[in-house]
């Protein structure tokens, strides 16, 4: 019921699975960007309940979670919700956005070589 992301290197593509089908995850975020990757994910979804600083605080929370179903039960409701609702799993946008750019470079691009 709780996905536990690794540090010094986060989950990267797992995290986003696990939090699609509505698994919390709980991580430590580092200073590099491989030790941010769930921590940004998390903020995407506006629940940085779930991020930690250090191992005491990573230990702490998962504990506080695994002693208290209801509240790992509230956290699924919510990754229900959010994830509907937020830019990381908005493919369509993503995807209109992405093309909009290609063309732009692809404009710039021509341009420049015609002159």
């Amino acid at each position: 019921d709780l996905f536990l992301d690794t540090f010094d290197y986060n989950s990267h593509s797992t995290a986003v699975d696990s939090l699609w089908s509505g698994l919390p995850l709980v991580t430590k975020m580092g200073k590099g960007f491989q030790a941010r990757i769930a921590s940004s994910l998390l903020t995407s979804l506006e629940m940085s309940e779930l991020i930690t600083k250090s191992n005491q605080e990573y230990k702490n929370l998962i504990l506080k979670l695994a002693y208290n179903p209801e509240k790992i039960v509230k956290l699924k409701e919510k990754i229900k919700e959010k994830k509907t609702k937020c830019s990381l799993f908005d493919s369509y946008s993503y995807t209109k956005n992405f093309e909009k750019a290609l063309t732009k470079v692809y404009l710039n691009n021509k341009n420049q070589n015609d002159n």
